[in-house]
């Protein structure tokens, strides 16, 4: 695990999924936000929204971009699919 995930720390908590994750990305970095506000509008709850895995692959994309200040932003249906334990552990790990 450690090696797929490069540099980030491996956690040594085990999280067991059995269905594949859908990473959505509502906007590219190179995308100016007005030309595609629209595509916020049609956010709607989904299924598989381990919110735990989903922040890291924010994290994974932000990593290596050049700008000294990073944000992410997180939509949520309030209902997550994963571990809240889990969840906490992750945001703590990447704070």
């Amino acid at each position: 695990m450690a090696a797929a995930l490069g540099h980030i720390p491996a956690f040594k908590y085990r999280h067991m999924r059995h269905s594949p994750l859908q990473h959505r990305v509502y906007k590219a970095f190179d995308e100016d936000f007005l030309p595609i506000k629209h595509r916020m509008v049609n956010i709607y709850p989904r299924f598989n929204n381990w919110d735990e895995e989903h922040i890291l692959f924010a994290y994974r994309r932000l990593l290596y971009r050049p700008e000294r200040e990073k944000i992410i932003i997180i939509t949520s249906d309030g209902q997550p699919n994963g571990d809240a334990s889990h969840l906490i552990v992750t945001v703590n790990r990447l704070e």
